[in-house]
């Protein structure tokens, strides 16, 4: 802390460099014949932030502003997307902003983030790496392969139930269409397959004598002996 000039002159103060502890309020004092004089001159200190904008592999961008006094103010170019601020005191005074912005869904390549301060105004811009483009809309396409996917898995499902229900009806119609070939007819005799079992053969002679018995021959014959027993009468 040196004097500008001399006191008598100029009772200006100079402090040179300044630190953060030379804040506060100063009082001069100046006697003089007429009586004594007080100034008092408050001294603020101003601390610039310093300034760094990363990204990470999940797609947030982050702008910090780190031990600036007062706090820094962060805003972002982009408004399509989400932002989060945190603020952090030192016990020097000095305060960090810390504010991030997740750009899942985001198509823009650069970043730009606005930092207010009353010792200065600064603006940084970061390009988004070609590795971090992807991983940004990898979830849109993840989200239309799971929609394709689980379509496809549904027509399948689908697929399959037609295909046994058609299955099951033409074995079905299968088995009805042997049960229909099994009675086979030859001239005038049924013929059935022969199966294991007891056939019943009781009074079949009598039922081929009635058979015979009204046979057209027969009947043609009895008809001509009626009339030659009527001729002789």
């Amino acid at each position: 802390m040196t004097w500008e000039s001399s006191p008598y002159h100029d009772p200006a103060l100079q402090i040179h460099p300044v630190r953060l502890a030379d804040e506060g309020n100063y009082t001069c004092e100046i006697a003089t014949g007429d009586g004594t004089f007080c100034l008092v001159s408050a001294l603020t200190v101003l601390v610039p932030p310093a300034v760094t904008l990363t990204h990470d592999n999940n797609g947030v961008v982050v702008c910090q502003a780190s031990a600036g006094k007062p706090a820094a103010e962060i805003s972002w170019a982009q408004e399509n997307g989400h932002s989060t601020e945190n603020k952090t005191h030192h016990t020097n005074g000095t305060v960090t902003t810390l504010s991030s912005m997740s750009m899942i869904n985001s198509t823009n390549a650069h970043v730009t983030c606005l930092v207010t301060h009353p010792a200065m105004n600064q603006t940084q811009t970061i390009e988004l790496s070609p590795n971090l483009s992807a991983d940004m809309t990898l979830s849109p396409i993840v989200h239309y392969f799971l929609i394709c996917t689980s379509s496809c898995v549904a027509v399948a499902v689908v697929a399959l139930i037609l295909y046994r229900t058609l299955k099951y009806r033409a074995s079905w119609l299968s088995g009805r269409a042997d049960v229909a070939t099994v009675l086979n007819t030859t001239g005038n005799n049924l013929k059935l397959p022969s199966t294991p079992g007891t056939v019943n053969t009781t009074n079949s002679s009598t039922v081929e004598s009635i058979y015979q018995n009204y046979s057209v021959q027969n009947m043609h014959k009895n008809m001509n002996s009626l009339k030659t027993q009527r001729q002789r009468v």
